[in-house]
């Protein structure tokens, strides 16, 4: 596990997964938390982030095009999508779009954050 990504995390406003920064500490360096998707563009569009964490459980539609958004904002920006794995249909083009995505059920959100923690954003794929 490496605590040296400094991340920003984008939470849904209804949020299926129980995040905090208690527990984001456990496997990141720095850590910001958006509460929503305008304040996560602003921070963003100010900051250099090694990861952009996306909690689309609630809404995956229009967390797509929020991700998609960022992405063309800052293309090199390293993202990651959480979903639930029953909404895998909704998230159409994210995989294609080279976000990283993880299908997960609430009670498997940390070990999806280990794994994040384990990636290094800056290999190119």
């Amino acid at each position: 596990m490496h605590k040296k990504w400094n991340i920003l995390f984008v939470k849904d406003d209804q949020t299926a997964l129980h995040v905090n920064e208690q527990i984001l500490s456990q496997y990141f360096n720095k850590i910001a938390i958006a509460a929503d998707r305008h304040k996560a563009l602003k921070l963003i569009y100010a900051n250099n982030y090694d990861i952009v964490i996306n909690d689309i459980t609630t809404d995956p539609l229009e967390g797509t095009v929020f991700i998609k958004q960022t992405k063309t904002m800052k293309p090199e920006q390293v993202q990651v999508a959480l979903v639930l794995a029953s909404d895998e249909e909704k998230i159409g083009g994210l995989i294609d779009s080279g976000i990283n995505t993880f299908l997960l059920e609430p009670q498997q959100l940390e070990q999806a954050l280990e794994a994040i923690s384990d990636m290094n954003p800056y290999l190119k794929k």
